[in-house]
């Protein structure tokens, strides 16, 4: 290639980037500092739970037999692939979620240059689409709670992102239907409800260009690969009959009836509504760049992922912030292949491109949602409560420093309590055997992973005993006589485990029980009252051979009456 020709291409790589730079950069200070003051938060429930499930994995327990969750092998495995990378440590924990999430959003905005344009995008190009991807969806990210980051929603959002970005790419290559299949297949095995994402593959590759029996051949194999996958690898760490019948029976059964709500309750819900308006106006932009042909078919999965996490809340009816991810990342994507689309459009010459006429109305339009992105992405970074509190970079500086009562004493709330597990856990270590196990009554197993002691049985939540919080939204949401034919397996459930229980106590007395007061879904404000009220023989098990110990707060230790 001669001198001119070359200099040729570096321009156009050059100019190729800029736009997307022009957006990106007013924003990427606030959102790293957001990302640096976030590594340093504690973990919250949801995210101790799973530290403690993959922690007794390396410990030899089975899953879903061992320990009974009702989330799916997917999450319990990357928890378990974390702590390989040193993520046992909360700080590194963060550090390694932030990293992996960045890294799929860059991953996405890398893959939308070359949408409409007919020559192939530079890497300078896909590069500055990958800053702006990661700067839009990670300031999106970070104005969720640390409680509501690392989440399951949001760990499934790496495959259904990686899925976009396989169907965003050129079209000349069949086997990112392969790659999305198998991404999307394996985000099932995370939450069952994104099965909607795995239809919305399948429906984006049907409307697809050339042979779309074979491409969608590909996209089923890919999610048979997936699923074929996640059983081995359940399988070789788990009970697959276990798993099959916690996930896709007993689930529906008795879970799906814990705090239920309405399409119209979710609605009435502010952290609900706004993302979902948000998802709205960002899938409506997409619709009608679909429609005018800016934006090709291969981005309709893109435009339908925020419809498609909205689908997933209303299936949850749960209605919790963290179940928004799909549709704010999916806003945040749309937005940003919107954006990519036009820029593409202008510079192309050809039926895609706007006429002669139209040229300067679209560079209005490019430029007004460019702007739009810019600007929104700074002001909407103020709310991020990690630029809030800053604190956490000062407090939790240090390794000491994570674990002080002044740190975690911060992120206490009415039923949860970091700073008290830590002190249960090391009375636990120091008056325990390290192969001692100890039986919990609460929603906190994370406890367990501190004392680093396995669980006495499978029942490391309240609710699989306590069902009246499963009762009660089971009489409430079904008409008679469906919601007494659900209250009465809800019931049998219970008893089921209580029985269960009895037996696995009887034959290994644990070394030490744990109760909280104040736990999620109990009936009653103390952990004792609350397993004397709803299960009599148990707490009767309890009273004859413990008595309490130590106590912590809220937090109660009970040691056997005589020492084994």
């Amino acid at each position: 290639m001669d001198k001119p020709r070359l200099e040729g291409a570096a321009l156009r790589a050059v100019l190729g980037a800029v736009p997307a730079l022009i957006v990106a950069l007013p924003a990427t200070y606030v959102v790293a500092r957001a990302a640096y003051l976030a590594s340093y938060t504690t973990l919250g429930r949801d995210q101790g739970i799973f530290q403690y499930i993959a922690w007794a994995m390396t410990q030899g327990e089975v899953d879903y037999r061992d320990v009974r969750d009702v989330n799916g092998p997917l999450i319990h495995g990357l928890h378990r692939l974390l702590f390989v990378l040193g993520g046992a440590d909360e700080h590194r924990f963060r550090i390694l979620d932030l990293a992996i999430s960045f890294l799929v959003f860059g991953l996405a905005g890398a893959a939308v240059p070359g949408l409409v344009a007919k020559r192939a995008p530079s890497v300078l190009q896909r590069a500055s689409f990958g800053l702006l991807a990661a700067v839009v969806l990670g300031g999106q990210y970070l104005r969720y709670l640390a409680w509501d980051l690392a989440q399951r929603e949001s760990m499934c959002d790496w495959f259904v992102l990686g899925a976009a970005a396989a169907f965003l790419w050129e079209e000349a290559r069949p086997r990112r239907f392969f790659v999305a299949g198998l991404l999307l297949g394996l985000a099932c095995f995370g939450k069952p409800t994104y099965v909607v994402f795995a239809v919305f593959g399948a429906l984006q590759t049907v409307v697809l260009s050339g042979d779309r029996k074979r491409n969608l051949l590909r996209y089923a194999v890919g999610a048979a690969t997936s699923g074929a996958l996640a059983l081995v690898y359940l399988a070789s760490v788990g009970d697959v009959g276990a798993f099959v019948r916690i996930y896709l029976v007993d689930a529906p059964r008795m879970y799906a009836f814990i705090w239920p709500h309405t399409a119209r309750e979710l609605m009435d819900l502010g952290w609900v509504a706004h993302p979902a308006k948000i998802g709205a106006a960002a899938a409506a932009l997409g619709t009608l760049l679909a429609i005018v042909q800016v934006l090709p078919r291969r981005a309709w999965f893109v435009v339908a992922i925020p419809a498609g996490g909205l689908v997933s809340v209303y299936l949850q009816k749960k209605g919790f912030p963290y179940h928004l991810h799909p549709v704010t990342a999916g806003a945040a994507l749309i937005g940003v292949a919107s954006f990519g689309a036009l820029v593409d459009a202008l510079r192309a010459q050809g039926p895609a491109s706007p006429t002669h006429r139209l040229r300067v109305l679209w560079a209005v339009v490019t430029v007004g949602l460019g702007v739009f992105l810019a600007v929104h992405e700074v002001a909407a970074m103020r709310g991020s409560p990690h630029l809030m509190n800053p604190w956490t970079a000062e407090l939790g500086a240090t390794a000491e420093g994570r674990t002080s009562k002044a740190y975690l004493d911060r992120f206490k709330m009415w039923d949860f309590f970091p700073y008290e597990m830590r002190e249960t856990a090391d009375y636990l270590r120091a008056h325990t055997a390290p192969d001692g196990r100890v039986q919990i009554y609460g929603m906190d197993p994370y406890v367990l992973f501190l004392a680093e002691r396995r669980s006495a049985s499978p029942y490391i939540y309240a609710y699989d005993l306590n069902t009246d919080a499963a009762f009660n939204g089971a009489m409430e949401t079904l008409p008679v006589p469906k919601n007494e034919a659900a209250a009465a397996i809800i019931r049998d459930m219970g008893a089921a485990h209580a029985r269960d229980l009895l037996e696995r106590l009887n034959a290994r007395p644990p070394a030490a029980w744990v109760l909280f007061d104040h736990a999620p879904l109990s009936s009653y404000e103390t952990g004792s009252e609350d397993l004397e009220k709803t299960q009599p023989e148990v707490f009767a098990y309890l009273a004859a051979h413990y008595r309490e110990e130590a106590k912590f707060g809220e937090i109660h230790v009970y040691l056997p009456r005589i020492a084994p």
